[in-house]
Formats: structure tokens, C-alpha cells, sequence
């Protein structure tokens, strides 16, 4: 790996993972690469500049492509409704092919009290994906976002 970290931000279409970009880009110190289930709605970041690469979490091969060379990793988990357990299985792969790729650290974006008495519905999988970050060897930090508990709460209920 060269002296300048290069950081692979997950969900790259989507508005959070735009400002972490954003952010990342403006502090400089390190190289940012986007990586996205949709390569057609990072055009402005393609055209700015930025090394946008295919990430889908179904596909093993477009995982281990868009993993490369990648020292760090900012994981933001989806925020599509599908089977939970094909979610968690999904999540805990991709874990262990950031492990197998040789990133170091990640930063995986859960909710509030993934406990396994939350009612939300995605908290298992939530609580999956860190189990599986900590049992990795991987340095990670799980960001315990708030917004995405009232977010998802209202959903469940509503």
C-alpha cells in the first residue's frame, strides 16, 4: 500500500455517504474511491474525478473487485427492506471479504441498541454485521446512529 490510505465509502449514491465523501475529500491526507449498487448515479462524482466502482453485496466477484488495494472501509449499511436473515448473511460476508482483501479498519454505520430484545426490524442484522466486525481481527468502529433508529422505528410502526 502506497503512504496514503485509500477509503472505500460504501452506498456511494446515497446522501450520507455523499457528505463522508465530501468530508473526506476536503480534509485530504488520504484517497477516497466510491463504491455503489449504482454506478449511474455517481456520474457528477465520476466526472469530478473520483474512482467510482460497482459494489453490490450480491455479487462476491463485483465485492472482492471493488475491495482492492482498499486500507479502510466505510460501511454504510443499506436501508432496503429484504428477507432479514439474507441481509444479515449478506452483511457478514462482505465483512469477512473486506477481512480476506487486507482492509484494516472499518467503519460500519448500525442503529441504536441492535439488541437482541430491540423491535426493530433491522436490529438483527445490525447486531449480526458487529458480531461479525469484532470477531473479524479487522480494527472497526460501529456508529450507532440515532437518526436511523427514529427513521426505521416509524416504518415498523406506521
Amino acid at each position: 500500500m502506497s503512504g496514503t490510505p485509500l477509503i472505500l465509502v460504501s452506498g456511494a449514491s446515497g446522501s450520507l455517504s455523499r457528505k463522508v465523501i465530501q468530508f473526506l475529500l476536503e480534509r485530504g491526507g488520504c484517497e477516497v474511491v466510491a463504491g455503489t449498487r449504482f454506478p449511474q448515479l455517481c456520474v457528477p462524482l465520476s466526472e469530478s474525478g473520483l474512482e467510482v466502482r460497482p459494489l453490490d453485496y450480491d455479487d462476491p466477484d463485483c465485492v472482492a473487485h471493488a475491495l482492492h488495494g482498499v486500507e479502510h472501509l466505510f460501511m454504510v449499511s443499506p436501508l432496503r427492506f429484504e428477507s432479514i436473515f439474507r441481509m444479515r448473511k449478506k452483511l457478514r460476508h462482505a465483512v469477512e471479504m473486506a477481512y480476506r482483501a487486507g482492509v484494516r479498519r472499518v467503519v460500519y454505520t448500525s442503529c441504536a441498541h441492535p439488541d437482541p430484545d430491540s423491535p426493530m426490524l433491522l436490529a438483527p442484522s445490525h447486531r449480526s454485521t458487529e458480531w461479525a466486525l469484532m470477531r473479524s481481527g479487522m480494527e472497526w468502529v460501529s456508529l450507532r446512529l440515532n437518526f436511523l433508529t427514529d427513521y426505521l422505528w416509524e416504518l415498523v410502526v406506521c
